[in-house]
């Protein structure tokens, strides 16, 4: 039973092809994609957009570092994409897979896309066990941020078997040793 930010039953059918396996296989996908954002000079994160029927619409990576661009995260990039291509009626039929949790800037985009489903393989707020970095962060999780909004989204997972798979593509990559985050986080440590 899919239940939304709220606290709602989703009764309208929306999300009716969604199984957990279904779920898992995109996550899956969405992991292996943050590989191929790293392989291309870029931060390991990617998410993918899934259609009304399970179906991949959009894959987002990270361009942070090849584009010079701090808003350019996999669901940005995404979201971007994504509503060029698709009107806000269809996306509210949507899923985005993000592997871990959408920061605050991605979960707005998101939000403002129309995009009704949100699903996590793992939550970087869960446990304390990942990786922390010294960068600047605003720690609100989605259901913060959109609580304070008026869409009932809907947020599922986490899925913790996928945790590790989650893990295994920050191995060796640390933010800090990129000349992109030696020369942005003077002017954002402010």
């Amino acid at each position: 039973m899919l239940k939304t930010v709220f606290g709602n039953t989703v009764t309208d059918g929306r999300f009716s092809w969604v199984t957990p396996e279904r779920d898992k296989e995109l996550l899956l996908h969405a992991i292996k994609l943050g590989y191929k954002a790293r392989e291309l000079g870029n931060e390991p994160y990617a998410c993918l957009l899934a259609g009304p029927d399970g179906e991949i619409l959009v894959e987002g990576l990270n361009t942070c570092f090849t584009d010079r661009d701090v808003s350019a995260h996999g669901e940005m990039n995404m979201v971007r994409e994504a509503t060029k291509k698709f009107d806000p009626d269809f996306l509210w039929k949507c899923s985005a897979y993000v592997p871990g949790t959408p920061c605050p800037m991605c979960c707005c985009a998101i939000f403002y896309a129309n995009i009704g489903r949100l699903v996590t393989a793992t939550s970087i707020y869960d446990s304390g066990e990942y990786v922390k970095w010294q960068i600047p962060e605003l720690k609100l999780t989605p259901q913060e941020i959109w609580k304070k909004g008026n869409k009932d989204i809907v947020i599922d997972g986490p899925y913790p078997e996928l945790a590790e798979e989650c893990k295994a593509k920050l191995v060796g990559f640390n933010p800090l040793d990129y000349e992109y985050y030696q020369k942005v986080l003077p002017s954002i440590i402010k």
